[in-house]
């Protein structure tokens, strides 16, 4: 159950710009309720179902299309961490772009996520687009 939790939690996440209700509750079912998400270029972990949801409505509203490619995937005991490529379309400047990246995290004994960290570098994606905030 475990497995299949986090698993179910990494591919709607993998997709998590599509805009769509469906991936935001697909990430919900497979988080705890109190889950942190953390993404070190915003000031602050989001947390819960509403954070996971604003994670995909802020993806969606820069990206219209965007796909994260796992490169690597390790899950161990309570921990996980991935490597993965985004590739997509950079809403505001119309460019296409990719970036590599790394998140980290931790599963309950439920098997929920109850942690999530992206480490990533906006420097090479607004290399490719332009600045992100505006």
């Amino acid at each position: 159950m475990g497995d299949t939790l986090f698993s179910n939690y990494i591919e709607a996440w993998s997709k998590h710009a599509d805009g769509r209700e469906e991936t935001a509750q697909a990430m919900v079912d497979a988080a705890t309720a109190d889950v942190t998400y953390d993404d070190i270029h915003n000031p602050e972990p989001l947390r819960g179902a509403e954070g996971l949801r604003m994670v995909n409505q802020a993806a969606a509203h820069l990206f219209s299309s965007l796909t994260f490619d796992i490169q690597e995937r390790v899950r161990a005991d309570n921990g996980w961490a991935i490597t993965w490529e985004a590739h997509g379309t950079h809403r505001p400047s119309g460019k296409s772009c990719s970036f590599r990246g790394a998140s980290v995290g931790t599963v309950a004994e439920d098997g929920k996520v109850a942690s999530h960290t992206d480490f990533w570098n906006a420097g090479l994606l607004e290399a490719q687009v332009g600045p992100l905030a505006g």
